[in-house]
C-alpha cells in the first residue's frame, strides 16, 4: 500500500560533520574515499554502456534534370554519366547455347520456313 509522505519544505546539509573543529579528521567520508579506501570498482549499469552504432551505407537516388533544363545547358555542363547498360546474363540456358556454338550474342532459332524470308 501507498502512504503519502510530504517531503520536508527545507533542506539544510550538515557540513559540521564532514571536518571536526578539534581534531581536523574527517568525521563524513565521501562514497569516493570509501571506494578507494576499500577498492572497490565503480559499480557498471550494462544499459548505460555506450555501444558502437551500426549503420547502412545511404543509398541516394540519381539527380533528374528535366530535358528541357538539359538543353538550356551548355554542353560542358550536361550530366555525361549516363547508366550503364545492364549487360546480359550468362547463367541462362540459351546464352549458355549460344556461346557452345561460338555466337556472342542469343541465339535466334527460325521455323524452316523463316530461314527463305530472311535470305530474301
Amino acid at each position: 500500500t501507498w502512504y503519502p509522505v510530504k517531503p520536508a519544505a527545507y533542506y539544510n546539509p550538515v557540513t559540521s560533520r564532514l571536518v571536526s573543529a578539534q581534531t581536523e579528521l574527517p568525521l563524513m567520508r565521501t562514497v569516493a574515499q570509501l571506494r578507494r579506501e576499500k577498492s572497490l570498482p565503480i559499480p557498471l549499469k550494462s544499459d548505460s554502456i555506450y555501444k558502437p552504432v551500426e549503420r547502412l551505407p545511404r543509398k541516394f537516388n540519381r539527380l533528374k534534370i528535366p530535358k528541357s533544363l538539359q538543353e538550356s545547358l551548355p554542353f560542358s555542363a550536361r550530366p555525361q554519366n549516363q547508366a550503364p547498360k545492364a549487360q546480359p546474363r550468362k547463367d541462362t540456358p540459351l546464352a549458355k547455347l549460344a556461346e557452345s556454338l561460338g555466337c556472342g550474342r542469343n541465339a535466334v532459332i527460325q521455323e524452316p520456313g523463316g530461314k527463305k524470308v530472311t535470305a530474301l
